[in-house]
């Protein structure tokens, strides 16, 4: 939809798109803390990849499994 001065006319945004009231937004009143970190979202991928890498057990490749079966078929061999 346009104005008659033919500029786009937007809806108000939604309620959690606005801006936040003042006192939810402290860090916009405060010069930031020396102790604050704030991480980019670069750090962000590079500290979920760490906690991803830790807790996921990793895939071994097509090669690894067919050693480990041929393994495990030479070990039935030897046993019968």
């Amino acid at each position: 939809m346009t104005s008659i001065y033919g500029k786009e006319i937007l809806p108000p945004a939604a309620p959690h798109l606005r801006e936040p009231p003042p006192e939810l937004r402290p860090w916009k009143d405060k010069p930031p803390n020396e102790s604050t970190v704030h991480l980019t979202p670069h750090m962000v991928n590079a500290e979920m990849l760490k906690l991803f890498n830790n807790e996921m057990p990793r895939i071994p490749s097509s090669s690894e499994l067919k050693n480990r079966l041929k393994k495990q078929l030479k070990k039935d061999d030897n046993n019968k």
